[in-house]
């Protein structure tokens, strides 16, 4: 065995050893004494930086006793925090931890992605898409920060250059004795060209859009994920299980002790876009949180961080979905809204340990009925943020981008959330119903009778419960430049973003005028006084009332508008009916053939009640096979749901029979009609008070289709007063087949 050195310590004794040794060389000793006294300051920072890491490494070692997200590895170590009533580990969240906007990174890093895997003087060369680092060994190497172009680096070299291609390069010797030297880098490889010297070179890369179908075949990140999805094969093989669910994939990552990839939506070009269905997605890497953030910031994740507001939904550049961003920015006006689609159906406990194995559930609500959607923790995603919707202030909250993630699961892509109307994508995350402004819309804003007949029907639905969504005109009405460039000041100046739907707040009379208080969605810097001097421009009259309401409530974010001048600034809306979440609910799946429904509902009630019932047929999306943005336009003009209907009948007077009592009115469901009717629409809700003189009431499902083709619905009852299904309570609720 060998002897272990001697160490050599610096101190007293050591020192004057040396001082000795050089005594007699003065140039020497002073060179000496010059060494030692740095030699202390270096110890005297060596132990500060040593102190420094001890703590920071026990406050990360606390910090991953208390956290539901481990640190990912080929074996999941698992250690969830008990408290059942915390489901979300919110309560372990440190707020004073330092946060990580979506462009955290720009202060840190000088590359857009992930940066060059070698060092050297480092240069743009092509548009800030390539880069050039000459190392100190003479190697000329690149790198391609962009994540949608594969770039051709080609360089022609005069004869007098010497060079050595490198290892992926081709080189090629033309008949005047020039070399030109070339290979293709992906999005954010590093790869060197060649090395040795150069006399004259001419660049001649260029960048090229990827294949629709490109997947990084060497990524370390798909490396990764393509072996994490075999393990799992692998496991089900050895369980006999061929054809693996999703819930059985997640029950098998649970017991085997291995991270959960979605094999159903799976983190690939399959999953951007559908081959021959949908509109191309540019390829991406996936990444998960732990991938895109640093190491410090992965302990603090959480589905949730602090507040859910609008204002932090952020739409990421990849992917311009601003129906489905749209419908989440509204749906956060009400936080338990969002927050209920995460609550897992088997308890906290059961959520904590599936999302320790990167299985992430979310309920969603289909056609009118509740489903479980489980996506694993993979984003399209750039090296240092999500490429699609993502928490605007915090990288580290990451309920939106698994939102977003399950929503693309439910259309079956990412590409078709870019032709989901915001209305659809409400009712996905709220469960209820929603009715159009079509037939109350103002043609002109000059239709004093029109535009009091909306502004009723706005208060109706306001002192109901109901809440407006509004949709602003989208880039694309503008047919030049210069009526797109005036559009977007237009819109700018009140706060609020073309193509992009908002939430209306109330409605109130201030001096003699009805007007709407509306969410911004634009940037916060337009701030309150630049839409104020807009109204000022415009003489309206209420302006200074309007001045000192807004001082009064200390709002923020918020457009005060007259019901008169939205149809110039939007194109129309929709009710929608968030509080029905809160009412007890009763939901049953049919199918109408021929026009006859396989199941109706009978409800009796012993004391009046408030209720809202509700037919759904399949969405557009549902029923289209193929859509693409290029023919959404044509899809819906197809009318392609069928006219339903939703007709109620219960007893009148003296009689024992069943007779008409009411229907379906859209929009304004809380003023049904007195004749039966259709619509073409998703939902037909009538808002109904149920009495027990005209008890037993049936709710019957209709529709008028000339082509006798099925229609699958969903049949939904909401009840504010009781709980229904109750055998000797208030209401009793009960399926006719």
């Amino acid at each position: 065995m060998a002897e272990e050195a001697d160490v050599f310590v610096l101190n007293e004794e050591t020192e004057d050893d040396l001082r000795r040794i050089f005594q007699a060389d003065q140039p020497k000793l002073e060179r000496l004494r010059a060494r030692i006294a740095q030699a202390r300051v270096n110890q005297k920072k060596i132990e500060a930086l040593t102190k420094k890491l001890e703590a920071l490494r026990q406050k990360n070692n606390t910090l991953r006793e208390t956290t539901g997200l481990e640190e990912e590895g080929e074996e999941v170590k698992v250690e969830i925090s008990t408290d059942d009533k915390d489901e979300f580990d919110e309560k372990t969240f440190d707020p004073d931890s330092p946060k990580y906007p979506s462009d955290w990174w720009t202060s840190s890093f000088s590359f857009a992605n992930k940066g060059p895997t070698m060092k050297g003087m480092i240069s743009s060369v092509l548009e800030e898409k390539l880069y050039r680092i000459l190392t100190d060994k003479g190697e000329w190497a690149f790198y391609n920060d962009s994540l949608y172009y594969q770039v051709h680096v080609t360089y022609e070299l005069s004869k007098e250059s010497t060079i050595t291609p490198g290892p992926i390069s081709k080189i090629t010797v033309q008949q005047n004795g020039a070399m030109e030297v070339s290979l293709v880098l992906y999005p954010e490889e590093t790869a060197i060209l060649f090395s040795g010297t150069v006399k004259n070179f001419e660049n001649k890369s260029k960048a090229i859009l990827l294949p629709a179908t490109y997947q990084s075949p060497s990524n370390v990140l798909v490396e990764t994920q393509e072996k994490r999805r075999l393990n799992i094969k692998l496991e089900a093989k050895n369980a006999g299980l061929e054809a693996l669910s999703t819930e059985q994939a997640v029950q098998l990552c649970v017991q085997q002790n291995l991270p959960f990839v979605d094999e159903q939506f799976p983190p690939d070009v399959t999953s951007l876009f559908r081959d021959k269905v949908d509109s191309v997605v540019p390829p991406l890497l996936w990444r998960t949180f732990r991938d895109y953030l640093p190491s410090e910031a992965h302990a603090q994740a959480r589905l949730f961080c602090g507040d859910i507001t609008p204002f932090r939904v952020e739409m990421g550049k990849g992917l311009e979905n601003t129906n489905i961003i749209s419908a989440i920015q509204i749906a956060a006006e009400f936080p338990e809204v969002i927050r209920r689609l995460f609550l897992h159906p088997d308890g906290a406990k059961a959520g904590k340990l599936e999302r320790a194995f990167n299985a992430f559930r979310v309920q969603l609500c289909k056609n009118g009925w509740w489903t479980n959607v489980v996506v694993d923790g993979y984003v399209p995603a750039a090296a240092h943020c999500p490429e699609f919707a993502r928490i605007k202030d915090d990288l580290r909250c990451l309920w939106l981008p698994f939102l977003e993630k399950s929503l693309a699961k439910l259309y079956g892509s990412y590409s078709a959330l870019l032709v989901a109307p915001s209305e659809t994508g409400l009712s996905n995350l709220t469960g209820t119903p929603h009715t159009p402004l079509t037939s109350f819309w103002p043609k002109q804003a000059t239709n004093a009778a029109e535009v009091q007949k909306l502004a009723q029907l706005i208060q109706r639905q306001f002192a109901n419960g109901g809440q407006l969504m509004l949709t602003a005109f989208p880039l694309s009405t503008a047919n030049t430049k210069e009526k797109k460039d005036r559009l977007e000041a237009a819109y700018k100046q009140l706060g609020l973003v073309p193509g992009f739907s908002v939430c209306v707040l109330g409605v109130h009379e201030i001096a003699g005028t009805l007007l709407v208080r509306i969410r911004e969605n634009g940037s916060p810097d337009c701030g309150k006084r630049n839409w104020l001097k807009v109204w000022y421009g415009a003489k309206k009259p209420w302006v200074d009332d309007v001045e000192k309401e807004i001082f009064a409530r200390g709002e923020e974010g918020v457009l005060w508008m007259e019901i008169g001048d939205l149809p110039q600034y939007f194109k129309g809306g929709f009710f929608f009916y968030p509080q029905l979440n809160d009412w007890s609910t009763v939901r049953v799946q049919g199918v109408l053939t021929e026009g006859v429904p396989s199941v109706c509902m009978k409800v009796s009630v012993k004391e009046k009640l408030q209720g809202v019932l509700c037919v759904t047929q399949p969405d557009l999306l549902s029923t289209s096979s193929v859509f693409s943005t290029d023919n959404l336009e044509d899809m819906l003009a197809d009318e392609t749901v069928a006219p339903i209907g939703l007709h109620i009948f219960g007893k009148k007077g003296a009689t024992e029979e069943s007779t008409w009592i009411s229907g379906n009115n859209s929009p304004d469901i809380f003023e049904p009609s007195a004749e039966p009717r259709f619509v073409f629409a998703e939902h037909a809700a009538a808002g109904v008070e149920l009495v027990p003189e005209n008890s037993p009431y049936y709710i019957v499902p209709r529709v008028r289709d000339k082509t006798g083709r099925p229609v699958s619905y969903v049949l939904s009852a909401f009840f504010k007063e009781a709980p229904p299904c109750s055998t000797g309570g208030v209401c009793r609720s009960t399926l006719c087949p």
